[in-house]
């Protein structure tokens, strides 16, 4: 009986659908096998034989790191689409190559510290170790680089509430442990030039370097003078000589435009916290020309900024000096006038570019620029970008606007927009898709260029496999080919607005990362039916015309789907088998069930009996962005059609029938006047009932019509969905549910020439599909 029992729990084992093995076979640039070559996995080491082939044992996705001697150790994220397939990895000889490993924004304040909810990530006093565990998924992959470099966009320490900058909206301050963290990942460099060195003030600046500087961490881009700010890092990689420079535009002046000045007519009732915008204090320097009068904060900082040009530096920072000590509330974030704060930019950039780069073999650019939760990048970065460039840089690393933007080859150099987040706690959707960006170099010459999809589970970072992946990948190609630059407009808000095409690198799904290339493959085509009352799926692993071809039929919508996260299949690298992104729920009768899968091997159980006594439901854990339009003219008018939505999903139903829907509530986030909070504004909710049969079935739910309708001047820019199954009148219950899509239609004949991440297709007809797959 010893002997048969582990025999038959091999065999249970090897029927057991959560298994895979996938076959890896390592080659180097030649093509030839490596033999020898080692695979560190979760559970332990697997090393290729002298075909230089290994055979994987997994019960759930995974990073896997390939190393051999002579070779750059590669990062290998496996998910079960691999499965099937040889999956055949490339070393790069590691003699004469430098690999370079860059993020975005990180942060662990706020919510690490001091949760909606539930207890906190990160625990001071305990050393780093909470810290540090944040991190542990992706903990081996950032410092497998020579350069590993990170936006840390936050005060470090300990400072007191009463210290913070006044007025300020946003401010940041993460504890001493952080530094366990960045430990962890192994970063090399962190950049400071951003809006948030300066949120203590000059005592943040102060605390921030001081911990850097006692931990033995090396950072550019921020100090107590504009010179300390400005001066460029020089870092030895293997005798490499790399120069990393930083700057920011994202300066505090934005913010003093809009203070109303002593003309504006202030409203019947003020908040409290913002009497300081309307009040008359008493302020002039007439020793530089500013008499002394009874002024409001604005037009104090208009005598302030009319002159300043004009100024030496001592006459500025004393001038700066006596409008800050009648108008705390004056916004600087950056090392000018006499004070600290990040590294500005301004004309003078691109020559300290210049002269960085004579010095050194590999010049890195950091700009902290943009709009935040833009889909394009500003046209101020655009130019920045180009600009360094064109003084010498051979990378351009852009963060600020906390989602994936896209990337660009500019005279045969590459600028990567936005990584996304890489540690940061905002609670939109498309704030959680990370990446990160690895290349390799030969002195200056850029050998390979490689994006790992990451995303932000619970505020944690994770590798990522399969459909998650190629969600991360389509966002970032999208971003690449959108013809489009963020413009503010005079009504402070921020569009996507059309411009030259940019030359854009080609992306490849390639063992679950992308590789870029040169340019984009030439589109390819498909037919497609699509038939009346069916939804006609395309394919997730490549890029749609917006307008589907050249000249499409009227009637034809094209779908996008805007959740991603609704299949509830354990895609992500985490240590955690059986989990799933982007849902919550607090009841103990909602579980993923891998019995009674509808799709893949998991779906989303609720369970309600004839004791329940309230419905029971699952939510999204983020809001999704619902924009009016993806693209816009010059004078802000949007140039696809009118959007209308639906909800998708697989059901099935066990016992008896009960009441099910899904609720969807819509938002208006205001974040427009940086002088004020923003508001997140619940506006009203839509409920969708459905019927699930005992059979499984795919079930479409249109919103009305009126779902983004105005409630108090106020439109609906996010939405928050929930799966709800009341208690049944008899019995008990059990509902199934899969593939929940919020899906964004658009009529194709209205939609501009362009690439698109499009899902789905829905009229009737047979069309051909234009396409760049991945």
């Amino acid at each position: 009986m010893r002997r048969i029992l582990p025999f038959f729990l091999s065999l249970l084992a090897a029927c057991d659908p959560a298994v895979f093995r996938p076959q890896i076979l390592v080659v180097d640039e030649q093509g030839a096998p490596v033999a020898g070559a080692v695979l560190h996995t979760r559970d332990g080491e697997i090393t290729t034989d002298q075909k230089g082939m290994a055979r994987l044992r997994l019960d759930r996705p995974e990073l896997i790191l390939v190393s051999a001697d002579s070779f750059l150790t590669e990062p290998l994220p496996i998910g079960r689409d691999l499965a099937e397939e040889m999956i055949t990895l490339r070393l790069l000889a590691a003699q004469g190559r430098t690999v370079l490993h860059s993020t975005g924004d990180v942060m662990l304040g706020r919510r690490y510290v001091s949760p909606d909810e539930g207890e906190a990530l990160l625990k001071t006093g305990d050393g780093g170790a909470s810290a540090s565990a944040i991190v542990t998924d992706v903990g081996d992959l950032l410092g497998l680089a020579d350069l590993a470099t990170v936006n840390l966009e936050t005060v470090i320490g300990s400072l007191p509430d009463a210290g913070a900058y006044p007025g300020k909206r946003w401010l940041l301050q993460s504890p001493p442990e952080t530094l366990a963290a960045l430990d962890r990942l192994g970063v090399h460099v962190a950049s400071l030039a951003n809006n948030h060195q300066r949120d203590w003030l000059d005592a943040g600046v102060q605390s921030t370097l001081d911990q850097l500087d006692a931990h033995g961490l090396p950072h550019v881009g921020a100090g107590l003078t504009a010179a300390q700010a400005e001066a460029p890092l020089r870092f030895d990689a293997d005798g490499l000589q790399i120069g990393v420079i930083a700057f920011t535009s994202v300066n505090g002046d934005y913010v003093n435009d809009q203070y109303p000045t002593d003309g504006d007519i202030a409203p019947d009732e003020i908040l409290a916290e913002d009497q300081f915008k309307w009040e008359f204090r008493s302020w002039g320097a007439p020793d530089l020309g500013v008499p002394v009068a009874g002024r409001r904060i604005g037009s104090a900082w208009l005598a302030v900024h009319d002159i300043e040009d004009d100024l030496s530096g001592d006459e500025l920072a004393a001038l700066w000096a006596s409008a800050v000590a009648v108008y705390p509330e004056l916004q600087d974030w950056v090392a000018r006038r006499g004070h600290g704060g990040g590294s500005p930019w301004d004309d003078d950039s691109p020559g300290a570019i210049a002269a960085l780069a004579d010095t050194s073999d590999l010049t890195v650019v950091q700009l902290h620029m943009g709009y935040q939760f833009a889909t394009a990048p500003g046209e101020a970065v655009i130019s920045a970008a180009r600009a360094a460039i064109d003084a010498g840089a051979d990378l351009v690393v852009c963060h600020h606007p906390h989602v994936l933007q896209g990337l660009e080859w500019y005279n045969g150099k590459l600028i990567a927009y936005s990584l996304g987040n890489f540690l940061f706690d905002q609670d939109f959707l498309s704030t959680w898709h990370s990446s990160l960006l690895r290349t390799v170099w030969e002195q200056d010459r850029l050998v390979e260029a490689r994006i790992i999809p990451l995303f932000l589970d619970r505020y944690r970072p994770v590798p990522v496999t399969d459909s998650l992946a190629a969600d991360v990948a389509r966002r970032l190609y999208e971003g690449s080919l959108l013809p489009a630059a963020a413009v503010r407009g005079e009504d402070l808000g921020v569009r996507p607005t059309l411009r030259d095409a940019p030359d854009a690198p080609g992306m490849r799904l390639d063992h679950g990362t992308v590789l870029l290339s040169a340019n984009p493959p030439d589109p390819s085509s498909l037919t497609v039916e699509v038939v009346q009352g069916a939804l006609t799926p395309l394919p997730r692993t490549a890029l749609i015309n917006r307008r589907l071809n050249k000249n499409p039929p009227a009637g034809l919508l094209a779908g996008r789907s805007l959740s991603g996260l609704g299949s509830f299949e354990d895609e992500d690298g985490d240590a955690d088998r059986g989990d799933v992104s982007g849902w919550t729920w607090d009841n103990d009768d909602v579980l993923i069930d891998t019995r009674r899968p509808l799709s893949g091997l998991a779906s989303l159980s609720l369970f309600r009996d004839v004791t329940s006594t309230e419905a029971v439901f699952a939510r999204m854990i983020a809001r999704i962005p619902l924009p009016a339009h993806r693209l816009y003219d010059a004078n802000a008018v949007g140039l696809d059609g009118e959007a209308t939505w639906s909800v998708r999903l697989l059901t099935e139903r066990i016992g008896a029938e009960s009441a099910a829907m899904v609720r969807a509530d819509f938002y208006h986030f205001d974040d427009l006047d940086p002088t004020e909070d923003p508001e997140s504004i619940l506006l009203h909710s839509v409920e969708l009932p459905f019927v699930a049969g005992k059979k499984q079935s795919e079930i479409l739910l249109d919103m009305p019509l009126d779902a983004y309708r105005e409630v108090d001047g106020l439109t609906p820019n996010a939405v928050l969905l929930y799966v709800v199954l009341e208690a049944p009148a008899a019995a008990s219950t059990l509902l199934l549910v899969d593939e929940v899509e919020f899906i964004e239609w658009r009529e194709a004949i209205a939609e501009p020439e362009g690439w698109a991440a499009l899902d789905w297709l829905r009229g009737e007809g047979t069309v051909e599909v234009e396409m760049i797959g991945l």
